[in-house]
């Protein structure tokens, strides 16, 4: 078996090389979803010309956690953003443990209340 790279352990006597696993973060997956999820979200917002918060974008996800905890309550991660030139252009981002008719029926009645208000 041919050697590749300067990693000792991927000579053939010792089968792969070292595992991946040491890359991995150790907490929860499920925080380090929805960090990374809300984080490009809030990059696309930005992108297309909504107010988003460059404190909010750059939040580590140390800090995430700290806020939201292991297991984030996806009720507080909601994204509500107004576009910088027509501040009347608005987007809400809602997140879901798991997408069903239901969810998606509350996000279109939470939507319909938002535009009749002022």
């Amino acid at each position: 078996m041919e050697r590749i790279g300067n990693d000792e352990s991927s000579s053939s006597s010792s089968g792969p090389g070292p595992c991946l696993s040491k890359y991995v973060d150790p907490s929860s997956e499920e925080s380090h979803r929805y960090y990374l999820a809300r984080r490009n979200a809030l990059e696309m917002l930005r992108d297309r010309g909504y107010e988003v918060s460059l404190e909010d974008i750059n939040l580590s996800l140390q800090d995430f956690r700290t806020v939201h905890g292991e297991h984030p309550d996806v009720d507080r991660l909601r994204i509500s953003a107004h576009h910088r030139s027509d501040s009347s252009n608005k987007v809400k981002v809602v997140f879901s443990v798991l997408v069903r008719l239901k969810s998606t029926q509350s996000a279109a009645l939470q939507l319909r209340y938002l535009a009749k208000k002022p």
